[in-house]
């Protein structure tokens, strides 16, 4: 009888303890899941006029800076807007490391060119192309964002449209831009 007390003790012990580990994994495995989510940004929650956290204030000069650096039209007011928003938006380290403001500026002289000579240059960086985002998914992951961005691209020697699909990462750093990185396509 003693031993099957003892047996029976011993059982119930270790079912107490056996529960309590799974329930420690469950809940350790659940914060490990929770800190490697990535969570898709949802643009109804997010207004130029959210101020309410950071973190929304990131979401949002993430979306600005992707709609300032793929929208681009074939006018002249609007290429200075649209270096005026990036020269906001981009940190000193990223002006200096990518060539963002560069091809705007060859863009820039690329358009007036070709509205006042009719000719265009073929063999410089920046491509005479207008691009109209038709997609744009922003995803968060702590401080890092991804960026999927479907857009297309017109030009005044191709009759059709074409599209374009890239995705770029990046970080918002003290309200700027840092760490771009277009991702390449596996």
């Amino acid at each position: 009888m003693y031993k099957k007390i003892m047996c029976l003790s011993l059982l119930v012990f270790a079912s107490f303890s056996l529960a309590s580990c799974v329930g420690e994994n469950s809940k350790s495995l659940q914060e490990s899941k929770e800190k490697d989510r990535v969570m898709k940004i949802d643009k109804s929650t997010t207004s130029e006029t959210s101020t309410s956290s950071n973190s929304e204030d990131s979401q949002l000069i993430a979306e600005e800076f992707m709609s300032a650096y793929m929208n681009q039209k074939f006018d002249l007011t609007d290429i200075e807007r649209r270096k005026s928003k990036l020269l906001s938006l981009l940190s000193e380290k990223t002006q200096q490391e990518t060539t963002i403001l560069a091809d705007l500026e060859t863009f820039k002289q690329q358009l007036d060119n070709f509205q006042t000579k009719k000719e265009l240059n073929t063999s410089s960086s920046a491509v005479l192309v207008e691009r109209k985002i038709d997609s744009l998914d922003v995803y968060k992951k702590e401080d890092k964002y991804l960026a999927d961005v479907v857009y297309s691209e017109t030009s005044p020697v191709v009759t059709n449209a074409y599209q374009v699909h890239k995705q770029f990462s990046f970080e918002v750093v003290n309200r700027k831009i840092e760490n771009l990185k277009e991702l390449e396509k596996e």
